[in-house]
């Protein structure tokens, strides 16, 4: 197994190149229940329930040839670990166990089985280092427990988007699709010319237009007084009141434009989530070239 960290200047690092990944162990999501006790009832009254932080804890031995070897190492490691900046990790892992033999320092473990380790998922989290890093010297190596806690959402994200998705089909030689992303592969269209369409939500978690990327744009959009989209299967209902001759609204998570000219004063304020499964929309009220629904997917 391995762990690929990929900080905002897009620079990539790989555990796998400074030692081997024992474990890596992905909690779900903090629940925080919302309840209040009143005296006299038994019982909680139950308000409902939040989600917290999500921990991904990594156990991580490094190997070093020379005494010296092991501070150059060790300070090496520190050097990407510890960012003030969140950064981006995906767990890999080999269809089979992985078995190493050891290299001279400075050289990268060779896995003897000849395996690759594969995204698990397209999905990642955006993290920071919760723990100070506190080494164990071993002979020959060092052992460390890495413990990052989510920035942000708590929810895994995929690297690409439904239009991404859309563009090339799913293949699985492609490894920006993992193994666990549930993609269903009859439904990988996210551009229509209908006014009626069903799309997949391969999460397992609601897309929050608030919070996460979800992006509806409606090009060659004409309509005399209103236009409308709904997501039918969530009861959402976005409404733009204003005449319309082949436009482009950009729907972008709460925030509506007409040819990048910000309308949120023109319509009922409301946005679109899509929830895990199968969507379905409705378009009305004029008519339009194409609209395309591009979101990433989130899982718990």
């Amino acid at each position: 197994m391995d762990l690929e960290i990929t900080k905002k200047n897009g620079a990539k690092y790989r555990l796998s190149d400074y030692g081997i990944v024992k474990d890596i162990i992905v909690e779900s999501p903090e629940v925080i229940l919302r309840r209040r006790q009143v005296p006299g009832r038994p019982g909680a009254i139950d308000y409902g329930m939040d989600y917290g932080d999500k921990r991904i804890k990594v156990a991580f031995k490094f190997k070093h040839e020379h005494n010296i070897d092991y501070a150059n190492l060790r300070d090496e490691l520190y050097g990407f670990l510890l960012d003030e900046d969140s950064y981006f990790i995906q767990e890999k892992r080999s269809k089979d166990e992985w078995r190493y033999e050891f290299v001279d320092f400075g050289q990268a473990p060779i896995n003897n089985y000849g395996l690759a380790g594969h995204n698990v998922s397209g999905y990642g989290w955006h993290v920071r280092l919760e723990n100070a890093i506190t080494p164990e010297q071993v002979v020959k190596g060092g052992e460390i427990e890495l413990v990052f806690v989510t920035a942000g959402l708590p929810f895994g994200e995929t690297t690409y988007t439904t239009m991404d998705l859309h563009s090339t089909g799913y293949d699985e030689n492609l490894d920006v699709y993992g193994t666990a992303d549930n993609i269903d592969f009859d439904y990988t269209n996210y551009s229509f010319t209908t006014s009626t369409f069903t799309i997949w939500n391969a999460g397992n978690a609601a897309v929050q237009p608030e919070t996460m990327y979800v992006v509806i744009t409606v090009r060659g959009l004409t309509a005399a007084k209103s236009f409308t989209i709904r997501n039918n299967s969530t009861g959402d209902v976005f409404t733009i009141t204003k005449a319309l001759s082949s436009d482009t609204l950009v729907l972008n998570g709460i925030k509506p434009t007409v040819n990048g000219i910000n309308v949120f004063r023109n319509t009922n304020m409301q946005a679109i989530s899509i929830k895990p499964g199968f969507n379905s929309f409705t378009l009305s009220g004029g008519t339009f070239s194409s609209v395309d629904i591009d979101f990433r997917f989130y899982y718990k």
